[in-house]
């Protein structure tokens, strides 16, 4: 073994060579990952890691933790939530302790949030839960997910930290982790006041060294919304991807290709800083292939929420695009040779509930969200003929500020679901409750799928779409923009209308939810009412 545990020269790689999951002491792995060793060999009081996601420094989290209680200093660990708190120790943390015998030999104290190793304690705790922010005190603190945590909370965890220096006469230490959001916040403003290191590899061609950036050494842009790989200026158009093979990314000097798993070196750019910061991206940690990057980058382009996670979880940088909105460019791209008919054998809607209800109808042809009716409702009598009339048999309505009324509907024509936006929570997929009728969805996260259909041309509009509901389609779609707002004490961006009516808006994007469920870009998930 190369090192002894009792060295004080780098304790976190001395319990990671012990640690069982460790990748570092497995030749295979270790020859590709040589820009991991360094950050375990670093020593500095406080260090920042801007990362992708999965890259390995969550672990080296846990093995620098281990180290700062080998060496009898307590640590205060934080997580975004209780709920991921636990789920973490559950299925990482206290697996690691029962499986290793080096760490539960040592074990004295073990509940979920409170471990105690070599007479030292580490308090899990989550940063939405005020009360687990006193009666603790360390000498040392991590912060994993930075950005997702309670920011107005993690202002007090250093309180539990401020006797260190009085008691050890040394100052505590720090590291912060997380994939970064927007700029200037969290991670990516922690990351601008380290010596901001960047892992740059050597050009075997012309000896140029230099960080990899997606824009610089693998894509370059055509026009607003496209981009088209570099290497293919050199192999055929789209070969890596058709044979499995490895893009490369060309030097920015002599633009021939490069290894990007090539040895490296870390290089600060604000050399003059004594925290040590890194940014670790896809691009070089190897954990996967430049083929699935261009696929994901790809899909993204008409999608800020997709574009955003590109940015944040795959490069490992932040990611701002306020003021996207609809264009008269979208609306042309979907314009089509037809006007609306009076009925149809069978539709999906959606409905937005008001001092009026605005309906849209649809119908999937050919992948394609096509519209059968867009207008307004001033009854529920008439709103019910109309889904009538087209035989919808799958609408999406909102649940509020008529909670009552639409359950009303509800009642009188089957099919229909109840829309519950969350704005704060990422769902992924809708989450529906066939009891209640309700289906839940993040509202930013829809939005921005249904304005990618439009900038994608999946959606058919009539030839007459200027004139539809005296014009007010489309002065109430284009009314939303999407701007950043803090909402729990963190930033997120959201669509706002500005106090402008924005109801077809709505309805578009409540069709769209339906579509969804229709199969429209996704698996079929058929809804059957009893």
């Amino acid at each position: 073994m190369a090192y002894q545990l009792a060295s004080e020269q780098y304790p976190a790689l001395c319990i990671a060579l012990f640690h069982h999951r460790n990748t570092l002491d497995q030749p295979m792995t270790f020859e590709r990952r040589e820009w991991l060793i360094p950050i375990y060999k670093d020593n500095a009081r406080c260090k920042v890691f801007m990362k992708s996601v999965q890259c390995g420094i969550s672990e080296y989290g846990f093995c620098w933790t281990m180290a700062q209680l080998h060496a009898g200093r307590s640590v205060f660990f934080v997580l975004p939530t209780k709920v991921i708190r636990d789920k973490i120790v559950a299925n990482r943390i206290d697996p690691l302790i029962q499986s290793v015998d080096f760490y539960r030999k040592e074990s004295t104290v073990d509940n979920t949030g409170l471990k105690r190793l070599w007479g030292s304690a580490v308090s899990f705790v989550g940063s939405n839960v005020l009360a687990d922010f006193g009666n603790f005190t360390a000498q040392a603190k991590i912060v994993d997910e930075l950005d997702r945590c309670d920011s107005k909370n993690l202002e007090l965890a250093d309180d539990r930290l401020s006797a260190t220096e009085l008691l050890t006469g040394k100052k505590p230490e720090t590291v912060l982790i997380s994939n970064p959001t927007l700029p200037n916040y969290g991670i990516h403003a922690a990351y601008k006041l380290s010596d901001q290191k960047q892992w740059h590899i050597k050009c075997e061609h012309c000896g140029e060294w230099q960080p990899l950036d997606w824009f610089v050494n693998f894509v370059k842009q055509t026009s607003d919304n496209d981009y088209s790989l570099l290497q293919e200026a050199i192999v055929p158009p789209c070969s890596s991807v058709e044979t499995g093979r490895d893009l490369s990314p060309l030097c920015r000097k002599c633009f021939k290709p490069m290894d990007r798993l090539a040895r490296g070196e870390w290089v600060a750019e604000n050399s003059g800083s004594e925290i040590s910061g890194y940014h670790i991206s896809k691009l070089f940690t190897g954990q996967c292939d430049m083929t699935e990057l261009w696929t994901k980058f790809v899909a993204a382009q008409s999608n800020s929420g997709l574009m955003q996670g590109f940015y944040n979880s795959e490069l490992g940088i932040p990611y701002d695009a306020p003021g996207d909105r609809m264009s008269f460019s979208d609306f042309e791209k979907c314009s089509s040779d037809y006007l609306m008919p009076l009925r149809a054998g069978s539709s999906i809607g959606g409905v937005d509930v008001g001092k009026v209800f605005h309906v849209h109808l649809e119908q999937l042809v050919n992948g394609k969200r096509q519209k059968l009716f867009i207008g307004i409702a001033r009854t529920p009598k008439e709103l019910i003929d109309i889904l009538t009339r087209y035989n919808c048999r799958l609408y999406v309505m909102d649940s509020r500020p008529e909670m009552h009324l639409a359950k009303e509907i509800l009642k009188q024509r089957p099919g229909g679901l109840l829309c519950d936006y969350l704005t704060s929570e990422s769902m992924g997929e809708p989450s529906i409750n066939r009891d209640d009728r309700s289906i839940k969805v993040n509202r930013t996260e829809s939005m921005d799928e249904s304005l990618a259909a439009y900038m994608q041309g999946r959606v058919l509009l009539p030839k007459n779409w200027r004139d539809l509901d005296n014009g007010d389609f489309v002065s109430q779609m284009m009314a939303p923009t999407r701007k950043m707002v803090m909402v729990r004490n963190r930033p997120t961006f959201v669509w706002d209308e500005a106090g402008q009516p924005d109801h077809h808006r709505h309805a578009d994007n409540y069709c769209h939810i339906a579509a969804k469920l229709s199969g429209f870009g996704e698996v079929r998930r058929e809804i059957i009412w009893i």
